[in-house]
């Protein structure tokens, strides 16, 4: 499920992304909150939270939403227009709870520890969500080459990162 609203009024911009997901239950959908506000889109700040069934936050972080630019549209452009950048945050933001940044099991069975990658957490960590049959990982990118992938902990209770990347 996933809604969307957005609220511009008196060059303040509002506008809001929830989706519910399996995440720290493999029974009861979270439910995940993107929300961005500020005088303008370019300059917003964007609050990324995760809320179990129990109305409990398990993740929240904060950033800003030029964050989400990346490489953008327009790479080869030195100067892209206002228009094509806001239109580019706008579908990043819009996309950002796709179901493909969803992985189920979040490490496969296959996958090897690499200190470099999944450094964040320790190896035994690492290990014990690799053999849950039921953890659900979620990756999101910030920047041009940040992408983050977070897990539930049962141990800590919250959302935790797991692996970082490139």
């Amino acid at each position: 499920m996933l809604d969307s609203v957005l609220i511009q009024k008196k060059k303040e911009v509002h506008k809001m992304i929830v989706s519910t997901n399996f995440f720290s239950s493999s029974l009861k959908k979270d439910t995940f909150i993107l929300e961005l506000k500020g005088k303008f889109l370019t300059k917003a700040r964007v609050d990324f939270r995760i809320i179990t069934s129990l109305n409990e936050v398990i993740f929240n972080e904060q950033f800003e939403m030029m964050d989400l630019y990346g490489w953008g549209p327009d790479v080869t452009k030195p100067n892209p227009d206002s228009v094509a950048i806001e239109k580019h945050l706008l579908e990043r933001f819009e996309n950002f709870f796709d179901s493909k940044y969803f992985y189920r099991p979040a490490i496969k069975k296959d996958e090897k520890y690499d200190e470099l990658l999944n450094g964040v957490i320790s190896k035994e960590e690492w290990e014990e969500i690799r053999d849950s049959v039921d953890a659900v990982g979620f990756g999101f990118t910030l920047g041009e080459e940040s992408i983050s992938y977070i897990v539930y902990s049962r141990e800590n209770g919250k959302a935790i990162l797991y692996k970082t990347c490139c």
